[in-house]
């Protein structure tokens, strides 16, 4: 049976077996490339290989849990969960055993050892996985403040977990190394962020000379009619702002919308909110690379409401609740 005829992501040698293949059959297509190698005695076809490194990285997760009974953990659990992970170091696959002994590098893997209760432990796509709010504990233990706020926002934004099952998944982990620092992360998590870029576009700003920013600010004119609604602000100073990652566009499409259609819409939103007499900063990427100048633009916004005369833009707004 031809390579191109399997339509299952992760096959075992055996696998490729079962379905006619001898095991010469099996070392040619390797060799050829008709099949893909993700770890010992594991492959895919090699169409089924995406070019995405997070889509990647969930085939290489699928791959090793055929070789261990360990849980999957850490970014490679977020993976599976579909948490945000960009900027996570995606080289290695991570499962968690349970006991103590520090971490190991294995074939591919990063072997964590931790006591780990059935309670914290899940099966995604056949696969043994720690639950979203034990994932989130890990990452806020080890991962950057950008990638694990990040994910924690998604988690509690996309109701995944809740707030108090994280913080019943960090108690647990109080006395490990790294939870003073995932307790001081968690005090940044807000699940109201609806991306990573404005989860990152928050921790920048709320990082520098500002007041805290508020978050999912919906806005609306004298006449109580609404207008729109904003990333983020500092309402009562007429200054908001909105985050424009790539593919955001995309996802604000409605049936039959074009990506055109989305542009010219955000930009209506953005003339209406402006005309009422508040002030609209767009944040991108590279804003979030030179933060001292971001903060500098912010910071020469909120000046205005500080000049003699200044009237508070029309209408009202409302926050929305913390998650």
């Amino acid at each position: 049976m031809a390579a191109h005829g399997l339509g299952v992501e992760v096959l075992s040698h055996s696998d490729l077996v079962g379905l006619g293949l001898s095991p010469e059959e099996v070392q040619r297509q390797a060799r050829r490339g008709e099949l893909v190698r993700l770890c010992r005695g594991v492959y895919t076809k090699r169409d089924h290989l995406p070019a995405e490194v997070e889509k990647r990285h969930r085939l290489w997760v699928l791959a090793h849990a055929r070789n261990t009974d360990y849980a999957v953990s850490h970014v490679s659990a977020a993976v599976l969960h579909g948490l945000p992970v960009g900027g996570a170091d995606l080289r290695e696959v991570h499962v968690t055993r349970i006991g103590h002994g520090g971490q190991r590098h294995q074939a591919g893997r990063r072997v964590h050892s931790s006591p780990l209760d059935p309670q914290w432990c899940t099966v995604v796509d056949g696969v043994l996985v720690t639950t979203v709010a034990r994932t989130v504990a890990d990452l806020l233990k080890v991962e950057s403040q950008e990638v694990a706020v990040s994910a924690a926002d998604a988690a509690l934004n996309l109701k995944l977990c809740t707030r108090e099952q994280l913080n019943e998944a960090l108690a647990e982990l109080k006395f490990h190394p790294g939870g003073p620092r995932a307790r001081r992360a968690m005090a940044l998590v807000d699940g109201r962020s609806e991306s990573p870029g404005e989860t990152r576009a928050r921790l920048v700003l709320d990082a520098g000379p500002l007041p805290k920013t508020e978050l999912q600010i919906s806005i609306f004119d004298e006449y109580g009619r609404p207008v729109g609604r904003a990333d983020g602000g500092y309402p009562k100073k007429g200054v908001f702002w909105e985050y424009d990652g790539m593919g955001k566009y995309d996802v604000l499409l409605e049936p039959g919308q074009t990506t055109l259609d989305a542009i010219l819409g955000e930009k209506k939103r953005e003339s209406d909110i402006t005309e009422l007499g508040s002030t609209m900063l767009r944040i991108d990427k590279y804003d979030l690379r030179s933060p001292a100048r971001l903060w500098d633009r912010a910071l020469r916004a909120l000046a205005r409401a500080e000049i003699p005369g200044w009237l508070a833009p029309r209408g009202r707004y409302e926050v929305a609740p913390r998650i």
